[in-house]
């Protein structure tokens, strides 16, 4: 199912961040991880794919990313181009993060990779990292990927944030009425995302603390479907699905 090797290097501190981004990948294919079978992913949203999870043993708030891609000259079509990144607290339930684009690798001893997303304090305890299309190969992966982590406050906080949104009538039509209790004030995001993790519709909501409610309207949405609704402050992040249904 899976060969060659996944480095996934957990980054506690880093002294002069700019530093690591000096780190330079050689053309070995072996400092890589490829898939060329699909396998069921243990986020069920994801079906049959490209796919690796890692375990970071604890709850964890995660920060900065850095990603390299294959950088085999012979390999370089292999390399990712949309990757899906999904969380999870427990490894049972997963949330979407989204996808982030990385484009084809250089194919020589200087490529130092590129930035890639700032999770921005995100709770988790396991990473799942999912293929969505590569640049042309018959197989699909990536070199290499780096998280910055920091202690998180604890498992249960991290899990109650995580509960406490909820959306009404669901199925629904044309709006629907989110409500969410919060300890915290201040600018929050809200996200319609696809099963596919793609972002729909992106908004930001006042938080004032306590019990909220929110009527959304649902024109920006075109697609009948399942959507995955996310309301994060960045170091929070309320989640809920909401069945939507909209007239031919």
């Amino acid at each position: 199912m899976k060969h060659l090797s996944f480095l996934l290097f957990l980054l506690f501190h880093c002294i002069g961040y700019g530093q690591c981004l000096d780190d330079r990948h050689n053309t070995s294919l072996e400092a890589s991880w490829i898939s060329c079978e699909f396998s069921a992913s243990p986020n069920p949203i994801r079906g049959d794919a490209h796919w690796i999870a890692y375990d970071l043993g604890e709850v964890k708030k995660l920060t900065e990313s850095r990603i390299w891609n294959i950088n085999n000259p012979s390999a370089l079509e292999d390399g990712v181009r949309q990757l899906a990144i999904d969380y999870s607290v427990d490894g049972i339930n997963w949330e979407v993060w989204g996808i982030w684009d990385v484009p084809m690798a250089e194919g020589s001893g200087f490529y130092t990779g590129i930035e890639g997303p700032d999770l921005e304090g995100l709770e988790a305890r396991h990473i799942l990292l999912t293929v969505l299309n590569n640049h042309g190969g018959n197989c699909s992966g990536f070199g290499e990927i780096r998280f910055g982590v920091e202690k998180s406050s604890s498992t249960s906080d991290a899990i109650a944030h995580n509960s406490r949104l909820s959306a009404s009538p669901n199925p629904a039509f044309e709006m629907t009425l989110l409500r969410w209790t919060s300890d915290l004030a201040g600018e929050a995001n809200l996200r319609f995302i696809d099963m596919e993790g793609r972002i729909i519709t992106q908004d930001r909501v006042q938080l004032t603390g306590g019990e909220q409610e929110l009527q959304y309207n649902l024109d920006q949405i075109e697609t009948s479907g399942q959507y995955i609704i996310k309301l994060s402050t960045g170091k929070k992040e309320w989640t809920t699905e909401l069945s939507i249904i909209k007239s031919k």
